[in-house]
């Protein structure tokens, strides 16, 4: 091998290796990357769960909407509109 063949080879070698570094780099960066992500979203899940343990669950007052309908469907009976005046009057 002559020597500008073995520069030619040393050159291609180093050049290899940068890459090769490189890569190995960007895999490194991009696990950590993932791996800060996969924290981040456990993290988000257990806050969430906290705030639905929180809040009053739907099936604790079945009866919630349709009381207040009850009662708006109760003054309804007792107050009408006068159709004179437009005020309100109590219904006997």
């Amino acid at each position: 091998m002559t020597d500008t063949q073995r520069e030619i080879a040393e050159t291609v070698f180093e050049r290899n290796q940068r890459r090769e570094a490189e890569i190995n780099e960007a895999l490194k960066r991009e696990y950590a990357r993932r791996e800060a992500a996969v924290k981040n979203m456990y993290r988000l899940r257990e806050l969430r769960l906290s705030r639905d343990e929180k809040k009053p669950k739907p099936d604790s007052h079945p009866n919630r909407w349709q009381v207040g309908t009850v009662r708006r469907t109760q003054a309804r009976k007792f107050f009408s509109l006068s159709p004179v005046s437009g005020r309100r009057r109590e219904s006997t």
